[in-house]
């Protein structure tokens, strides 16, 4: 079982978290192994990540019955993870009560090989968990929830970003109004708005006019608090976006549409450039094999209508990015065709292998995700982590280990 690392308390403790013991799993998994692809010798559930019968019970302690995602931020300043999660309820079987558009946990286990333990959640409230951007939960088609698509930490300052989804349509699809970003400064203990990291959703006229002005609000849903506009931001397929650390003094975006059916597409900028808008590149395709960007808003509109700025083809839901020091590629966990599937790349701005199957819905029923961390490995990443969601029959996350051949 667990144990909760007592050098951390006092941090968890400055910064409105609540630290306890967990429980131990209510099952064992050791039993659920399986391999779909050549390069993977097992793949197998550890643990529940959240809810009752996780290794934390996040239900007892924060009202986190059921929740999904679970973005993983490391910050390298107090060598902590940071764990960004959907829309959470205190009743998995039927998303219910205490609705929080997200939720973010804290942790410094780092051997996931027996589950993850928490530290805590940053706190509304003693014992319940808080939003760091609360949606509007509006039922009239303006804005339901605001969901976590991945973070970053830069040199102390860590970044979130988030869609704010307008309304859901059928399974595995939505409306977006915008994405963007929240940082924080104190550790996570609170959020504001960097409103000039906003790309705006391509739709008609009225509609975009209404997405700014939601874009506008800060992170306590204050209107007209932001002074961005549509004008060079809109963009249907950066709706969902994931920031990695190149290794090369750039940050990438990996970046999709709204729901699950396109395919992911690329942005990078330097390190020191990262809250300035204008100064991001996005790939357009390649020339003589070598990877093409276009500056500003000119190379944001040149991505309508081209395939060849395909990073990670269609179809591409809840893109993770990590390195892989034991395949020596970058890898790309996402959702594609009933299945969480990987795919990789010498660099990061590819070109990316096909996908390899690492799960499918026969195993759990209406899965999606696949969450990672290269701090999630063990074995130089022979062995690694992932997070993996499930909407139905329950609603929850799952810390699966794949084994690498």
């Amino acid at each position: 079982m667990k144990k909760i690392i007592g050098l951390f308390l006092a941090l968890v403790t400055a910064l409105s978290f609540t630290a306890c013991k967990p429980s131990s799993p209510s099952g064992s998994y050791e039993d659920d192994t399986m391999s779909y692809s050549r390069f993977v010798k097992n793949v197998k559930t550890t643990a529940q990540l959240t809810g009752k019968k996780a290794v934390t019970d996040t239900l007892s302690n924060w009202q986190i019955g059921g929740t999904d995602l679970g973005f993983p931020i490391y910050n390298s300043k107090n060598d902590t993870m940071y764990i960004a999660f959907g829309d959470t309820f205190r009743n998995p079987e039927n998303m219910t009560g205490g609705w929080r558009s997200n939720v973010l946990g804290v942790s410094r286990d780092f051997d996931l090989s027996d589950g993850l333990a928490f530290d805590g959640f940053l706190e509304s409230r003693e014992g319940i968990a808080g939003a760091v951007i609360e949606g509007m939960h509006a039922d009239d088609g303006t804005e339901v929830t605001k969901i976590p698509t991945g973070g970053i930490e830069i040199d102390g300052v860590m970044y979130l970003f988030y869609m704010s989804v307008r309304q859901w349509t059928t399974p595995g699809e939505w409306l977006v109004n915008y994405c963007a970003a929240v940082k924080s400064v104190d550790q996570g203990r609170t959020w504001e708005r960097v409103y000039d990291l906003t790309w705006i959703n391509e739709m008609d006229e009225s509609l975009t006019e209404q997405a700014v002005s939601f874009a506008n609000r800060d992170a306590n849903n204050r209107e007209n608090v932001g002074n961005i506009a549509a004008e060079g931001r809109v963009s249907d397929n950066f709706m969902q976006i994931f920031p990695i650390d190149g290794k090369d003094d750039y940050i990438y975006l990996f970046a999709i549409p709204q729901g699950r059916s396109g395919g992911a597409k690329l942005a990078r900028v330097k390190r020191d450039s990262f809250e300035d808008f204008s100064a991001y590149e996005y790939f357009t395709g390649r020339k003589d094999g070598e990877a093409v960007y276009a500056q500003g808003s000119d190379g944001l509109s040149s991505l309508k209508q081209n395939d060849d700025s395909y990073i990670i083809l269609p179809t591409t839901g809840e893109v993770s990015v990590m390195y892989n020091e034991y395949l020596k590629k970058w890898t790309a966990i996402y959702y594609t065709k009933n299945t969480v599937s990987f795919c990789m790349a010498d660099k990061i701005d590819g070109t990316y292998s096909l996908p390899e199957t690492l799960i499918t819905n026969s195993e759990y029923a209406g899965l999606y995700g696949g969450m990672c961390h290269e701090k999630y490995s063990k074995n130089q990443g022979k062995t690694f982590y992932f997070f993996l969601s499930q909407w139905m029959p329950t609603y929850n996350t799952f810390v699966i280990e794949v084994e690498l051949v």
